[in-house]
């Protein structure tokens, strides 16, 4: 690995506090590498602030090898609070600051692509709603968001589930994610009974606990985030009402896992997830170094770097770092926008931190050609508020895409 050194700001409009900390602890002078790191902070259905404490943590551990020939790697913090204004600012400001690439968490990305592919920017966003695997200029490292819940059913298959009622959030981009949960699950010969959709707003879930009752499935998919599906099972539990329930872990930290798990009743929670969770370093090296970067991070001053904040988003940034940097170092000449798109169009087969071969150059589906085909998934189940996964192996998005629409 190469090494990175790291300084934080923030944006502009929209900005976020990016940390104090000093990152950049190798003192080098060459002209920064800029990369802009999106997320967003302090909304109710997705505050994520583990994602910049994750990319300045894996930034922070290879920051004393050199940087990239001898370039410090510039991080640019912008919180896109969920927000389609605050994503397209996000994406001006990355142009306006000359940023070669394009990083973190945002579920409205895909109103801020035409900015970003104007100014010939790569981005390396974790995928939310497919729209990622659909661009040119678009290169997730993992399936993310959209992977769970493309493959969400896996977790009604293992846990011998034969129907399933699924409650999704309102939301935009997500109804291609709801009509492939769907699609995957009939694959799969899982029958799905009922869909009940409810409003972003939404903080009562008495009629929905009482509607999946009358459903009456084996287990209940929850495609909604950590508050919304909290205030679910809580409200069922009070209800006597106990299916098991299937969980995606993008956006959840341990915190998070064992507040639900403790609600579903023992063995009733399932997850599905991208990376393996922030829990799993004794069964993944790759997740025990994340922790021990994320440790160190906490050490230097870093925000945001603590356990509550280590979920598969913060993973997924600690990756993109990794893998920018790795890619990077392979480019001869200027590191810019320019030859980082280019490098990226040709890159197969990257082994980021044992946790995901990357083949941003590779073929996908005629739907998502940038569906990297070593893209997985992991499933198992929570117990005494833990997530294990249950094999090493996980299952390829790609074994399960030709199910969903348009494959």
């Amino acid at each position: 690995m190469v090494g990175v050194a790291l300084t934080v700001t923030a944006c502009g409009d929209g900005g976020s506090e990016g940390g104090d900390a000093n990152t950049n602890q190798a003192g080098l002078t060459g002209e920064p590498i800029k990369v802009m790191v999106t997320a967003p902070q302090g909304n109710p259905l997705a505050d994520f602030p583990g994602v910049f404490a994750g990319a300045q943590a894996a930034a922070l551990a290879v920051n004393d090898a050199g940087g990239i020939g001898g370039r410090p790697i510039e991080i640019i913090t912008c919180n896109n609070e969920l927000s389609p204004n605050k994503s397209k600012s996000c994406a001006r400001d990355a142009g306006n600051a000359g940023v070669v690439a394009y990083a973190g968490w945002d579920a409205l990305a895909s109103v801020a692509y035409s900015t970003l592919a104007s100014k010939g920017i790569p981005s390396v966003l974790s995928a939310v709603n497919g729209s990622e695997f659909q661009t040119e200029t678009q290169f997730p490292v993992s399936g993310g968001l959209f992977g769970e819940l493309y493959g969400q059913a896996l977790v009604a298959e293992s846990a011998g589930a034969e129907t399933v009622a699924i409650v999704a959030v309102q939301f935009p981009g997500a109804e291609e994610n709801l009509q492939n949960t769907q699609d995957v699950a009939r694959s799969l010969g899982v029958d799905v009974v009922d869909v009940i959709e409810v409003a972003p707003t939404q903080t009562t879930f008495s009629s929905t606990v009482e509607q999946l009752r009358d459903s009456d499935p084996d287990m209940v998919l929850i495609s909604n985030g950590p508050p919304q599906s909290t205030t679910l099972v809580q409200s069922a539990a009070q209800l006597g009402y106990t299916p098991k329930w299937g969980y995606f872990a993008a956006p959840n930290n341990e915190r998070d896992f064992k507040t639900i798990a403790q609600n579903a009743g023992s063995g009733a929670l399932w997850m599905v997830s991208a990376l393996p969770p922030a829990s799993a370093g004794d069964q993944f090296p790759g997740i025990s170094k994340y922790n021990a970067e994320m440790d160190n991070a906490a050490d230097n001053n870093i925000d945001n770097a603590d356990a509550d904040n280590r979920n598969e988003n913060s993973i997924d940034a600690w990756l993109q770092i990794h893998a920018l940097a790795e890619v990077a170092a392979t480019i001869t000449g200027p590191v810019t926008s320019e030859s980082m798109l280019a490098a990226l169009k040709t890159t197969t087969d990257l082994d980021v931190e044992g946790l995901v071969t990357w083949s941003p150059g590779g073929e996908g589906t005629s739907r998502y050609p940038k569906l990297s085909d070593d893209m997985a998934l992991y499933v198992g189940p929570v117990e005494d508020g833990v997530y294990a996964p249950e094999s090493d192996e996980p299952v390829r998005v790609l074994d399960i895409a030709g199910t969903a629409t348009g494959g």
